[in-house]
């Protein structure tokens, strides 16, 4: 890992994703962390492990 940043939703509008949701409306979602490493950037969700949800 080179680099992290934390994504705040207010500042950082660049990283908001649009998806449809399972009732079909859309929505927009914001990761947790932009992390650059030296081939590639990730973005990374974390959360609780009792909130992980497969289809």
């Amino acid at each position: 890992m080179e680099a992290f940043c934390k994504i705040i939703e207010t500042r950082h509008d660049f990283a908001r994703l649009r998806y449809v949701k399972e009732d079909g409306l859309p929505a927009f979602y914001s990761p947790d962390f932009l992390v650059r490493c030296a081939d590639a950037v990730y973005l990374v969700e974390t959360k609780a492990q009792g909130c992980h949800r497969s289809p």
